[in-house]
């Protein structure tokens, strides 16, 4: 028997601005009534005090969630999405009486640099559009929330400035921001 090969390590460069998302296993709920939300976003909070993060917008859905990350440092985004995972999930198992019984996640989470602005705003948007296409009524559970974090936590703060984003810098933004000249 060959010895297993351990997963490549995700990259991540700090400084980008990335679409993050995890879905619960076999199509479960994971956030089943209006507590389990206040308790992950708890832990979210937890999250970004233990592993400091820029977290410009954030959606939870029945079955899944979306997060808009922007982390300073290579290697933030992992660290951060790992203990939100890893701690929202012992706690529900301990919530529910399920330890023992399987994943909670289908896997590790997925992370998407953010390439343009319209990419940026579409990430923070993402969940009025599938709350407008009826995906939360669809799921038979009707309660999304799309939650900029700054309005909610004192100590979250919004980027000042353009962000940088995977397809273009800061610089580039900064231009394509100026009038013409004539």
């Amino acid at each position: 028997m060959l010895p297993r090969m351990p997963r490549q390590a995700r990259v991540a460069p700090g400084g980008l601005v990335y679409l993050v998302l995890n879905r619960a296993v076999a199509r479960l709920p994971l956030l089943q009534k209006p507590e389990d939300y206040g308790a992950f976003e708890r832990v979210l909070v937890e999250a970004h005090l233990g592993h400091p993060m820029r977290i410009p917008a954030y959606c939870l859905m029945p079955n899944h969630w979306h997060l808009v990350l922007y982390p300073r440092a290579d290697g933030q985004l992992t660290a951060f999405v790992r203990w939100l995972t890893h701690t929202h999930t012992v706690r529900r198992h301990a919530h529910y009486h399920t330890t023992g019984t399987g994943h909670l996640y289908q896997g590790r989470f997925k992370s998407f640099p953010v390439q343009t602005d319209e990419h940026f705003l579409m990430s923070v948007l993402l969940c009025r559009a599938k709350r407008a296409a009826g995906e939360p009524r669809r799921a038979g559970r009707g309660l999304a929330l799309v939650q900029p974090v700054a309005a909610t936590v004192p100590r979250f703060r919004r980027p000042q400035g353009p962000v940088r984003l995977a397809g273009r810098s800061a610089a580039k933004l900064a231009a394509d921001r100026q009038p013409a000249a004539k």
